[in-house]
């Protein structure tokens, strides 16, 4: 592990960009040391280089409000979310469920907010109650997407432009 601070070591993404960066730290420490101005600098650095890290091994980051700290203190505000599509429920000021479907369901890759004039910049994530089993959330890189796209299709994009149509459907979104 490659020693990045004195308190936080990193497990680095061996260059993979669709896998975050992987901070825990080297020895048993509270989550509020993530808020010191060093560490911000360093974690925001990590989402502009890498697209995304995940915090693992934090004690007392397992509570909303934690959460809500250390991603305002990294991202600033959260954003309300507003014309919703999927079936959420709402857990605290700006921070909701991921989507409220039956676990035998699948959520497939979409773009947060694509839809909407005013979309995130940033997107995080917090488990408060792992599944006992399977669970999980895949993320990608829009660039990366992009990058993998046959050149034919993507300057066909390019060319004219995205159109979102949405429809309005009865049951789960």
């Amino acid at each position: 592990m490659e020693k990045i601070f004195s308190e936080i070591s990193l497990k680095p993404n061996n260059g993979v960009s669709s896998t975050p960066t992987i901070i825990h730290p080297s020895q048993q420490a509270d989550y509020t040391m993530l808020l010191e101005e060093d560490q911000v600098m360093t974690i925001r650095h990590l989402l502009q280089s890498d697209g995304a890290v995940l915090l693992r091994g934090f004690d007392n980051l397992n509570t909303v409000a934690a959460f809500q700290e250390v991603f305002e203190k990294m991202c600033g505000s959260m954003l309300e979310y507003k014309f919703q599509t999927s079936p959420r429920s709402q857990v605290d000021a700006n921070v909701y469920t991921s989507t409220d479907h039956p676990a035998s369901q699948k959520i497939h890759m979409h773009t947060e907010s694509s839809y909407s004039k005013a979309w995130p910049r940033y997107i995080g994530f917090y488990c408060l109650q792992p599944p006992t089993a399977m669970g999980q959330t895949p993320i990608a890189r829009e660039h990366d997407i992009i990058a993998d796209m046959d050149d034919h299709a993507r300057l066909k994009f390019e060319q004219y432009g995205v159109k979102y149509v949405r429809n309005f459907t009865k049951g789960l979104g």
